[in-house]
């Protein structure tokens, strides 16, 4: 049998409201309350027992039934609805909230919708009621009330049953003549669209009374604790709530809440209810689905995660060489820069943001190189150049996405385009020492660096293949040459030939920046490294480097560690 199909033929066309079964009780107050009661004794059309179903049958999910209530004065002249409940007595409904998405779930529909709480609330082998708010408008529509059990929801095979006692309506009403109910309130539901475990649930309504009459409101809370249905606050949390708010203290992750409120005008009517859901209650204040302790940045949805090369807080040691295509006096000095990349990617591990720190500790070049950082995998159009931005020395400074057209395989960064004046502008003892931070005794101060690559969209960007290509630039006379580290390919501003002087470059192979013995124009060194004298060859300050270009990096790794000290630079103390 379809559960669904049977439940929406059930639903009968408005009668007579012969053979009323219900008593109407006068309080001597001007109002009145209408009792009617359905179980297995009463007639039709109120109840026909279904085969193997109904009112005290222990029931099964294929044993779903319905049963009518009636209500003749819904159309009386003057007649104002204050109370309309619907009560209901049941055996053995494990609906405890500990079953989860797994518990018995009967729900309760009255007129083809569900009601609030949409289920019959119970524990185990007891008796149970449940009362249900019956919306004004499924009264005085037509006066019929017909109600519809789907027993064990969530099923399709005997699971859970159930059996019920009876059906009650209870309805308290008064009659005041002229009297119209105030109009359904519009409610205005904060926090949203984001709720998370510090927040409070706050409800406000406004609504209307055609007479002119006071508004006050009635606030029923509800709450599904995981089980894909909504209960009352008092079962699902152990309080019941009757105010505009639930505080976040009375509220856990991944729960869900409702509010029913039901405006009432200065004579007692009620008037129809208005419901409100929030979003499940998170630990993300951001909404990008990662919980606040563990994202980074939780008030971000573009940012989520950090990570880091070399390591957080590590920085490592560029050295450089800018006589390339020649050795030169391969002293490796003439930019000594230290950095840090730190990778900001979002909910989905794409990146968004790169920072790059360090400082440019020492050139002992008279040639005005430039510095420059490109990064594979990135064009140009990719930066939010707005949201970028760069500091050399405290100052802020512009223009350093090179936006030349000839760059479409990868995105540069000019750090600076003269380090010789960039020094200079930092040197106090010039006339001594002509250079900087090469000769022993100078102290010239580091100069910070710090840049943000904000991109315009997150992108997937590979990053454990090192897709960064730092190197130094000087141009003359129109002809732009390049020094990068070993193995890493140029940019397509680069115009020097390869393979002349002592480069012995194989570009077809892509193998670049290398001597015949495979020593490089420019070293990467892990952590901090002391970097040579002025004039002084750097495979005679770490002469294990040697070994190591021979064997193309195999072998003496560790070369860094065994400088030859007197060939290394010192400030004075």
């Amino acid at each position: 049998m379809n559960k669904f199909l049977t439940r929406a033929a059930f639903f009968l066309v408005p009668s007579l409201l012969l053979a009323n079964v219900g008593t109407t009780v006068d309080n001597g107050d001007g109002t009145f309350t209408y009792t009617q009661q359905i179980d297995a004794t009463s007639p039709t059309p109120y109840y026909t027992q279904p085969i193997d179903s109904g009112f005290g049958v222990y029931g099964f999910y294929d044993k779903d039934y319905g049963w009518q209530h009636d209500f003749p004065a819904y159309n009386t002249d003057g007649m104002t609805i204050l109370s309309a409940k619907l009560t209901i007595d049941a055996w053995d409904v494990d609906s405890e909230i500990e079953w989860g998405t797994n518990g018995e779930y009967d729900v309760i529909s009255v007129d083809g919708v569900d009601l609030n709480p949409g289920l019959l609330q119970g524990t185990n082998n007891t008796n149970s009621t449940t009362v249900f708010d019956i919306p004004v408008s499924n009264i005085t529509d037509d006066g019929l009330i017909n109600v519809f059990m789907d027993i064990d929801t969530f099923h399709n095979y005997n699971y859970w049953a159930t059996s019920l006692d009876r059906s009650v309506v209870t309805i308290t009403y008064k009659s005041v003549v002229n009297n119209n109910p105030p109009t359904q309130p519009t409610l205005t539901c904060t926090p949203t669209p984001i709720v998370i475990n510090s927040d409070d649930l706050v409800v406000s309504a406004v609504s209307t009374d055609p007479d002119g009459d006071s508004v006050t409101y009635n606030y029923r809370w509800f709450v599904d604790v995981g089980q894909n249905l909504f209960t009352d606050d008092e079962i699902g949390v152990g309080i019941d709530h009757n105010g505009t708010t639930v505080p976040s203290a009375d509220t856990s992750i991944g729960q869900l809440w409702r509010v029913e409120v039901t405006p009432v005008d200065s004579n007692g009517a009620l008037g129809q209810s208005a419901t409100c859901d929030w979003p499940i209650i998170s630990n993300d204040s951001d909404g990008d689905g990662v919980d606040d302790d563990v994202d980074a940045y939780p008030n971000d949805p573009e940012r989520a995660f950090n990570s880091y090369y070399p390591a957080q807080g590590v920085y490592n040691t560029l050295v450089f060489e800018d006589t390339w295509p020649r050795k030169g006096d391969y002293d490796l000095n003439d930019l000594v820069t230290t950095f840090n990349y730190q990778f900001i990617t979002d909910a989905n591990n794409k990146l968004k943001e790169i920072v790059y720190t360090g400082s440019i500790n020492a050139a002992g070049a008279i040639y005005h190189n430039a510095f420059a950082i490109g990064i594979n995998g990135l064009v140009a159009g990719d930066v939010d150049t707005t949201a970028s931005t760069l500091l050399v020395n405290g100052n802020a400074e512009t223009g350093f996405v090179d936006q030349d057209v000839a760059l479409t395989s990868e995105a540069v960064f000019v750090i600076n385009r003269d380090i010789y004046n960039l020094m200079s502008s930092v040197k106090s003892n010039i006339a001594t020492y002509n250079l900087y931070n090469t000769q022993d005794g100078d102290g010239t101060p580091t100069i910070p660096v710090e840049m943000h690559i904000v991109l315009t969209t997150a992108k997937t960007l590979d990053l454990a293949q090192a897709p960064f290509n730092p190197f130094i630039y000087l141009s003359i006379g129109g002809l732009r040459t390049e020094t990068h580290l070993i193995n890493h390919a140029p940019t397509a501003l680069h115009e020097q030939s390869f393979g002349t002087d002592d480069d012995a470059s194989d570009a077809a192979n892509g193998k670049y920046y290398l001597t015949a013995e495979g020593l490089p124009w420019a070293v990467e060194v892990n952590g901090a490294v002391g970097h040579t004298l002025e004039q002084t060859d750097f495979a005679e300050a770490y002469p294990n480097i040697v070994s190591w270009a021979l064997s193309g990096g195999t072998t003496d790794q560790d070369w860094a560690q065994y400088p030859v000290s007197s060939k290394i630079w010192t400030a004075a103390p």
